[in-house]
């Protein structure tokens, strides 16, 4: 699953439209878009506001899986 995949099944879950988001987080409709259909990637703060709007981790909305370091 693509990162903008990710993005946007992570909204679908929450049950959420791209309005509805827009209006909880403030970020424009036309970027959480483009973000969702990779037209570009999102900046750090985007990330995190759009998390926090769906209640979920920055890591979480962007699909990155972290992996275990053996021993640690």
């Amino acid at each position: 699953m693509t990162r903008g995949e990710h993005m946007k099944a992570a909204r679908k879950k929450a049950h959420l439209t791209l309005r509805q988001l827009q209006e909880r987080s403030g970020v424009r409709y036309s970027i959480i878009s483009a973000l969702e259909r990779e037209i570009h990637g999102p900046q750090l703060t985007t990330a995190e506001v759009l998390a926090d709007a769906l209640g979920i981790s920055i890591d979480e909305y962007v699909g990155h899986k972290v992996k275990k370091k053996e021993g640690v």
